[in-house]
């Protein structure tokens, strides 16, 4: 009889241990822990940014003391952000993730894409 607990701890051991590493849902726990990271740093450059420490950033404080194309692509990105339109972006809205459009794949498109013509 123990020898066969011992033969089912050890199995248990064996196969149980495969599955170090992930979690339940089967996800790398490296990735959640990059993630968690991630999170914490935008966290903190936005309290960084929010020089007003009301928990919601405008556009100055986003912006800061950039020039430029930096200040004008910074600009843009906030109001992209800025899903309500109230021109404040809460943390939530700092953390979405979204991309400016290039012109110049948008131009591409343009030309790649053929103009259907109206039959008569």
């Amino acid at each position: 009889m123990k020898a066969w607990l011992t033969g089912c701890l050890a199995a248990a051991l064996l196969f149980g241990g495969a599955s170090l590493g992930r979690s339940e849902d089967g996800k790398d726990k490296n990735k959640d822990k990059e993630k968690d990271k991630a999170a914490a740093d935008l966290e903190a450059q936005f309290k960084k940014l929010d020089t007003g420490g009301n928990g919601t950033l405008y556009l100055a404080e986003y912006v800061g003391n950039k020039q430029g194309e930096e200040k004008t692509k910074a600009e843009k990105l906030f109001r992209r952000k800025d899903k309500d339109k109230d021109l404040q972006l809460t943390l939530a809205e700092f953390k979405r993730e979204v991309q400016l459009p290039d012109n110049k794949k948008k131009k591409d498109a343009k030309k790649a894409k053929p103009k259907a013509k109206k039959d008569k």
